[in-house]
């Protein structure tokens, strides 16, 4: 009984080897292009192209391109203060900025943010309420960010880039 026992163990390892081997040989070999015609050509006269029969021929995975995406991101810092402005300036402690995705408007003492370029989340803020923002801090810009976060000639830094209001959100009125 034992014999036998061992018999079929050996048996088995032995056709593991085996399909092991097999496949090993199967990744590594590929089969060799031939043709099957045979090419004429006349002097000063290029070669056409060797014919490759079809069951030959691999398929190619393509390579993919690199595609720009913009992505709108924010700033994960929190700013806590007084909202005041100053000379033009809407502040908390630094000036603000306003990423392009956001849209704002003021009307008296009321600031309202509208997220997703005028979709998305809505914040209230009154001039001279303490206020939690999300976003984050840098202290010049060039002329062009300037214009993109949209900061007022004549707002000196340091800049709070706004990236979301923590307290004050509201919900938005349908039309």
């Amino acid at each position: 009984m034992m014999r036998k026992t061992r018999t079929v163990r050996m048996i088995i390892a032995g056709l593991l080897a085996l399909a092991l081997l097999l496949l090993a040989a199967g990744c590594v070999v590929s089969p060799a292009i031939q043709s099957d015609t045979m090419t004429v050509t006349r002097a000063n006269q290029p070669s056409p192209a060797p014919q490759i029969p079809n069951h030959l021929v691999a398929t190619a995975t393509p390579t993919p391109q690199k595609q720009v995406v913009a992505v709108a991101t924010r700033m994960v810092g929190k700013i806590v203060g007084r909202l005041s402005e100053e000379n033009g300036c809407l502040r908390v402690g630094d000036t603000l900025a306003w990423p392009p995705e956001f849209v704002v408007s003021r009307q008296g003492d009321v600031i309202r943010v509208v997220g997703g370029w005028g979709k998305g989340e809505v914040w209230e803020f009154h001039i001279g309420e303490t206020v939690e923002m999300g976003g984050g801090g840098a202290i010049e810009f060039t002329d062009e960010e300037r214009k993109l976060l949209r900061i007022p000639a004549g707002c000196p830094g340091p800049y709070w880039v706004f990236g979301g209001g923590l307290r004050h959100q509201v919900t938005p009125q349908m039309p």
